[in-house]
C-alpha cells in the first residue's frame, strides 16, 4: 500500500495538512482514490446496477475509469 495525495482537515478545531508523498515526489498511476473529493474529465455513468447506496461509490467510479481505459 502507497499512500498518495494530500487533504486538510479541521475535525480537532484546528487547520492541519496531511501529506502522503511519494519517495520520487513525481506523478504516480493509482488503482484507485478515496471519495473525499473526485474530479475527472470525463463523466462516466455510476453503476447503481452495482452500488445501490453511497458505499464504495469512489472505488466503484475509479473502476470504471480502469475499465473504459
Amino acid at each position: 500500500l502507497v499512500l498518495l495525495g494530500a487533504v486538510y482537515d479541521d475535525h480537532t478545531r484546528e487547520m492541519r495538512a496531511y501529506a502522503y508523498l511519494n519517495k520520487r515526489k513525481t506523478c504516480s498511476e493509482a488503482m484507485a482514490l478515496d471519495g473525499l473529493l473526485l474530479a475527472t474529465q470525463y463523466d462516466v455513468p455510476w453503476r447503481v446496477d452495482l452500488f445501490t447506496k453511497w458505499d464504495f461509490y469512489d472505488l466503484s467510479q475509479c473502476m470504471e475509469f480502469r475499465r473504459r481505459k
